[in-house]
């Protein structure tokens, strides 16, 4: 059964972080799911994951704290316990990118990535911020 819901812009509104709205069950509150990751080093990364509901009254916040702790609660946690396996299995980055084939549906994370570096590098070896296109989801190569 398909959760997502469908979604009109962009899912990835700024680096390391990504929402995906979800219709958890029919009738249940939807919600959007955030996920927020960061390197801390070499060998760690920050992964923050949170919903977000919207309630207009007292009753549909009632009704999306239910969804929260019956639905989306045991989800994050199983999702996350998912990520922590992959993500301990490939080790650390460097390692990991050593092994890794990206192919043509992945030119965002490679366009990402690029665009990652010449912004962190940019102040070192241009002398400027790089600026950002907004709202660009693909970034040229």
């Amino acid at each position: 059964r398909k959760i997502t819901v469908d979604v009109k812009g962009d899912r990835f509104a700024l680096p390391c972080i990504h929402s995906n709205p979800i219709a958890p069950a029919p009738g249940a509150a939807s919600y959007v799911s955030r996920l927020w990751q960061f390197p801390i080093d070499a060998e760690h990364t920050m992964i923050v994951r949170y919903t977000v509901f919207r309630a207009a009254d007292d009753a549909a916040r009632e009704h999306a704290t239910r969804t929260f702790h019956d639905l989306a609660l045991p989800r994050l946690k199983k999702v996350s316990a998912e990520d922590a396996f992959a993500g301990e299995a490939q080790g650390d980055v460097v390692s990991a990118r050593r092994s890794e084939h990206l192919l043509s549906p992945d030119v965002d994370v490679i366009g990402v990535r690029r665009l990652m570096h010449r912004a962190f590098t940019a102040p070192f070896t241009e002398g400027s911020r790089v600026p950002v296109r907004e709202g660009a989801l693909m970034f040229p190569l």
